[in-house]
């Protein structure tokens, strides 16, 4: 796993765990708008690149939850 990658899952985690923190405060919303900037992000990016994706060995369902997690960084690596 590279840097970027483990990176990506920390900002996950914060994103996630700001769900558990006190409602009223700055730092819980910015988490949240994190955590749901990345869901629509990657959920985007999963639509765009359903073709590439399911031509990929393994198919659809072996690269969709990486492409959630890891956007762009997982799809780089599947090829042309």
């Amino acid at each position: 796993m590279t840097a970027i990658k483990a990176g990506l899952l920390v900002v996950w985690a914060g994103s996630i765990a700001s769900f558990f923190i006190g409602t009223d405060t700055a730092m819980a919303a910015s988490g949240r708008m994190v955590f749901w900037f990345l869901v629509v992000a990657h959920l985007v990016e999963i639509a765009v690149f359903s073709g590439k994706l399911k031509a990929a060995p393994g198919g659809m369902a072996a690269h969709a939850l990486p492409t959630f997690l890891f956007g762009m960084f997982h799809i780089r690596t599947l090829g042309e």
